[in-house]
């Protein structure tokens, strides 16, 4: 259940995964940020590209047998880790 926030946003309840709670947590301590905007910033551009990737992908109802790289996926994909690289480099 989500509603509408000032700004287009939404607040939303998620359950998430201990491990994922505590790096988001982390994050947001690391940069000095509130947990929400770590979300949305770990999350934000990254849910951005696997929508444009699915959306190319035609939809029957099954799961999709995603099982290796092609075209503009394998593009987004490379780029998104080379970006996700980039930040680790920086933190260190």
């Amino acid at each position: 259940m989500s509603h509408t926030t000032n700004k287009g946003s939404y607040r939303a309840t998620y359950t998430l995964p201990t491990r994922t709670f505590r790096n988001i947590g982390y994050v947001a301590e690391r940069l000095a940020i509130s947990q929400s905007a770590a979300l949305s910033l770990l999350v934000g551009d990254m849910a951005e590209d696997v929508a444009r990737v699915l959306q190319t992908i035609p939809c029957d109802g099954k799961p999709l047998p995603i099982k290796r790289l092609r075209g503009e996926s394998e593009k987004i994909i490379k780029e998104r880790y080379a970006e996700a690289l980039g930040l680790l480099a920086e933190m260190e």
